[in-house]
């Protein structure tokens, strides 16, 4: 792959979580950015740090099963 299809590519990612991150703020966020990982902190009896990973957790799953299955949201 060549550096400028490799960048288009970054950019057209880097667009796509921008424009999720935006659209899923005005779903799940409040004033405080960082809401639902405190809360679900405080669910869980540990830190915000460690109830991000636990989310992220199940999103690393999920790209892990979209890669073994050849399904790809973006095309690349």
């Amino acid at each position: 792959m060549k550096t400028e299809q490799f960048n288009q590519i970054i950019e057209t990612i880097l667009e796509h979580c921008a424009d999720t991150l935006i659209n899923k703020a005005k779903e799940y966020a409040t004033e405080d950015r960082l809401h639902n990982f405190k809360v679900a902190a405080g669910l869980q009896n540990t830190t915000p740090v460690q109830a991000l990973f636990g989310m992220m957790s199940k999103h690393t799953v999920s790209v892990y099963d979209m890669c073994q299955g050849g399904e790809y949201p973006l095309s690349v």
